[in-house]
């Protein structure tokens, strides 16, 4: 069966997902465990997966930055398709327990400042594609470097003592492996990122605030660019009527539709 040229091609695309933990325990999980479910949902044992499980590495709170720069170095030096990287981290320092010995992975600081040169990798690679998915960080360095990657963020973290209400990363796995309603056939970033920003907006009917934060970075500089590029198969593709379960709303039009009725 020929595979649909907005998938990335399995056998020239590589994947790097990672995660920096930063010690604070968290209501959806840790950074780690977040790249962790990312990459699972991108490698669906599924005609339609977006990326091969062989071809896709999880990066686990990198103690140094030349683990994290070897695993994108590596991608970008095979990918001719597709480049995915994705990067999530609290940057606010952890404040331990006066006394407490905090054993494990260096701060998210001590990575993140080689973002830049990650950034520079992505922006010389070979792949037709490079698809940049940021979790607690902002896209400057990426929209600088590498300005024909395609760029989509959020957060997960809130304060430093509790999570995003909507937090981003879960929501976007949400829609890979549930689907959007009344969404395309294939899940591009752009009906991906108009179903998160959805589900931000429909928190507001379960809340008694009338404002609910949601990460302003999920604006899309070329929102028509990001059709170019689907991360898997929408598996509640043509199935009509209101939600009844599974399934992120299409974008706020539709979550309108859906409780203003």
């Amino acid at each position: 069966m020929t595979r649909h040229p907005l998938l990335p091609d399995l056998q020239r695309s590589r994947a790097v997902l990672v995660g920096c933990d930063d010690g604070v325990p968290r209501q959806h999980g840790g950074p780690e465990k977040l790249a962790t479910e990312l990459a699972e949902a991108l490698t669906l044992p599924t005609t339609t997966a977006a990326f091969d499980a062989a071809h896709t590495q999880v990066v686990r709170s990198p103690r140094d930055p030349s683990e994290l720069l070897g695993a994108v170095s590596a991608a970008a030096d095979t990918a001719t398709d597709t480049l995915l990287f994705y990067f999530a981290a609290r940057t606010s320092p952890y404040q331990p327990v006066p006394g407490e010995a905090r054993p494990g992975p260096n701060r998210a600081e001590d990575v993140v400042g080689s973002l830049g040169e990650v950034a520079r990798m992505i922006g010389g690679a070979q792949a037709v594609r490079s698809v940049v998915v940021l979790d607690g960080v902002g896209p400057r360095l990426f929209q600088e470097h590498a300005p024909g990657a395609f760029v989509l963020g959020g957060s997960s973290f809130g304060p430093p003592d509790g999570d995003q209400l909507c937090p981003f990363t879960p929501t976007l796995v949400s829609g890979l492996v549930h689907g959007v309603r009344e969404g395309p056939e294939l899940l591009d970033l752009l009906t991906l990122r108009n179903a998160v920003e959805a589900h931000i907006d429909e928190a507001r009917y379960y809340v008694e605030a009338d404002w609910v934060g949601g990460p302003a970075d999920l604006t899309v500089r070329h929102p028509l660019r990001f059709r170019m590029v689907a991360l898997g198969a929408n598996p509640v593709f043509g199935q009509a009527g209101r939600r009844r379960g599974g399934g992120l709303l299409r974008d706020k039009d539709a979550v309108t539709e859906e409780y203003d009725w």
